[in-house]
This record gives C-alpha cells, structure tokens and sequence, in this order.
C-alpha cells in the first residue's frame, strides 16, 4: 500500500556550511516556525496559490496557517480522492486525544478552507510521553506504532488524510497510518508543511511527492 507525502517546501538542515542559505530557505524557515509557534527572526512576504500575501511574522501564526491551507486544500482537491477525515499526526507530548499542536492547528485550517464535508479527527494520541526524535527519541515505526492509542470512536472504514508539520524520516507518519489501517482505515495521502532536506532542492517550494512506502511519485 502506498503512503505519499505532499509537501508544501524543503526545510533546510544543511551538514555542511558552505552551502548557501538562499531567501527561499530562510522563508520556508520561518513559514515552520511560525506554524509551530516558535519563535523567528525578522519576517517573510509570501504569495500563497490563490495570489494573496502573506506576512509571515512573529507573534502571529494566522498567516502561515493560512498560507499552508490554500496551499494543502489545492492541493487535496487536484488528487481527486474524494471523501476523507484529516487526522493530525501526535506529537511526542501528545498524550490526550484533545491534545493541541501545529498539525492540529493545521488541520482545522484546511477544514475551514474546504468546508463542512471535511471533518477533523484527533484519533491519535500516544499512551505516554515520548523523548522527541531531535533529542535522540526513537524513530523506528515499529516502536512508535506500539506506543499509539487509537481512539475507541474513530469511524472504521473511512479514508483519513494525515496532517503533520515537518517530515523528516517518515517515521510518525508511517507508524500513524499503521495504527490506522489496523482499525480498517483507509490511509494513502499525508500532507506537511516541509520535507527535511539536506541538499540544496533548484525550487525548494516545488517537491516531489514522496511515498514512504515505495518510491518517489510523479511530480506536480
């Protein structure tokens, strides 16, 4: 079964110091850390897909939220796959099925782009608190998967899109739709903000979809 990630951008981690951050990296930069709530220096103008501008500044998370929701509910209606339930990838604190984060935050915002037909499930949660991946927690899907609880009323049989902020390994999500299969679900598409790169990408607001479980796809 195919698990294919669209990605709005490339999030930059370059190893290496000689090379070049150019204005598009950094926009990306911030875009991330304004979805997560994080604080960024300085701001970023950007024109989201329906030609309306963004600035992307501290203290305010309403326009990169915006900006990933036009560009996500574009994106979700050109695939075509009809019905589906946008369920948030759990971050590592998530522990409560009322859990907030980004990817929640996210999720809300394409519902309320695309409208009523959409719904938001917080299906997910893991059973404890989890040590972070960039502070040396586990990305092996199979570890992550057990530690996953499912909601006792999520819907069997129905198609969920998966929502997550930044995609590095593929891990979460990958173990999310493991979890979510088992409950007979249908789980083929996630949608992020950014893809952790480490090469510079020629157009890091163009990437290819990806799919975790096989190879990349077709490009857009």
């Amino acid at each position: 079964m195919a698990l294919v990630v669209h990605s709005l951008g490339a999030y930059a981690s370059y190893p290496d110091s000689r090379i070049p951050w150019r204005r598009s990296d950094y926009d990306i930069n911030k875009l991330v850390k304004s979805l997560k709530g994080e604080p960024l220096k300085g701001y970023a103008n950007l024109r989201d897909v329906d030609r309306v501008m963004r600035r992307i500044v501290p203290d305010d998370r309403d326009p990169a939220l915006q900006y990933f929701a036009a560009w996500a509910a574009r994106r979700l209606a050109t695939l075509n796959i009809g019905r589906f339930v946008l369920v948030p990838v759990p971050s590592s604190s998530s522990i409560s099925y009322n859990s907030r984060g980004a990817p929640f935050d996210m999720a809300c915002a394409i519902q309320q782009r695309m409208g009523r037909g959409v719904k938001v499930e917080r299906w997910l949660r893991f059973a404890e608190k989890m040590i972070p991946s960039h502070d040396g927690g586990s990305r092996d899907v199979r570890v992550l998967a057990a530690s996953m609880k499912v909601a006792a009323a999520c819907e069997h049989g129905v198609r969920v899109v998966l929502v997550d902020d930044v995609k590095t390994t593929g891990s979460h999500c990958k173990a999310s739709a493991q979890r979510l299969r088992a409950c007979e679900m249908n789980v083929e598409t996630v949608v992020v903000a950014a893809t952790t790169v480490w090469e510079q990408q020629r157009n890091p607001f163009l990437i290819d979809p990806e799919d975790l479980e096989g190879e990349r796809t077709d490009s857009f």
